[in-house]
């Protein structure tokens, strides 16, 4: 609704444990993002857990969380975590003490039945802009 450039990040697209690889091609999408907005804009990502892989490595995690921080401070409007595993959810609830207040408020967990998930999302999207694999209404993929 507001406009904002979104990169969306498929866990279950994910096709190699190449850590390297992994975050030259983060960087390649937040500079993509960078050059879709103005100059001070903000953008959103949509990360669907759906499909999970487990065996990314921590490592990776940890680099893209640093990458983000360090080169793309104050770019981030809102993470929007989609069907987050209860893992995941259970050391953000850990970790969440010591992020920032202002970081915080910008992740967003979308779960629930489709309803609930409609719901949180059209506070920020018109519906028909997002996949319906993260809750929107479009067949695109």
């Amino acid at each position: 609704k507001d406009g904002r450039a979104t990169i969306i990040m498929r866990s279950k697209h994910e096709n190699t444990n190449d850590h390297d690889g992994n975050v030259l091609h983060l960087v390649y999408q937040m500079e993509r993002a960078v050059k879709a907005c103005d100059a001070e804009e903000k953008w959103n990502i949509v990360i669907d857990f759906n499909g999970y892989a487990k065996n990314t490595p921590l490592k990776t995690s940890k680099a893209v969380l640093s990458t983000m921080q360090d080169h793309y401070p104050e770019r981030l409007n809102k993470a929007f975590l989609v069907d987050a595993p209860w893992l995941f959810l259970g050391a953000f609830k850990l970790i969440s003490p010591f992020i920032d207040p202002v970081t915080r408020k910008k992740i967003v967990f979308v779960k629930g039945s489709a309803e609930k998930r409609a719901a949180v999302l059209l506070e920020h999207y018109e519906l028909d802009q997002l996949e319906k694999a993260v809750g929107g209404a479009s067949d695109y993929v």
